[in-house]
């Protein structure tokens, strides 16, 4: 059995595709250069729920804005990637509060807030 549960479907987005992972419970990510999380160029990636998720305008992405979606590795080094408006809306329905204030959006799980 893998450890990753697939969330997205298959190229749901044009980048990312996002997991449960069996082990934690997490919410991980995984980009084009691999099947699962565990199998990128990055390795595994949590979504990083204690950081807001910026969003910014970015000319050379397709569709100009992007949500930078807050990540951090199982040993707790932070970083974060580029999305879309989709992936912004997708983590919402996942169960995630999100409010937009001055440009951000602050990722807290639905009834922490």
């Amino acid at each position: 059995m893998k450890r990753f549960v697939n969330l997205t479907g298959w190229d749901q987005w044009q980048y990312h595709n996002y997991f449960r992972d069996r082990k934690t419970g997490q919410l991980a990510i995984a980009d084009d250069s691999g099947q699962y999380p565990d199998e990128t160029d990055d390795g595994i990636l949590y979504v990083d729920f204690t950081r807001t998720m910026k969003k910014s305008y970015s000319p050379s992405h397709r569709r100009g804005w992007v949500y930078w979606i807050p990540l951090i590795t199982p040993d707790g080094k932070k970083c974060s990637t580029g999305g879309d408006d989709r992936e912004a809306v997708w983590l919402k329905r996942q169960g995630i509060a999100g409010k937009l204030e001055s440009n951000s959006i602050r990722l807290v799980k639905k009834g922490l807030a």
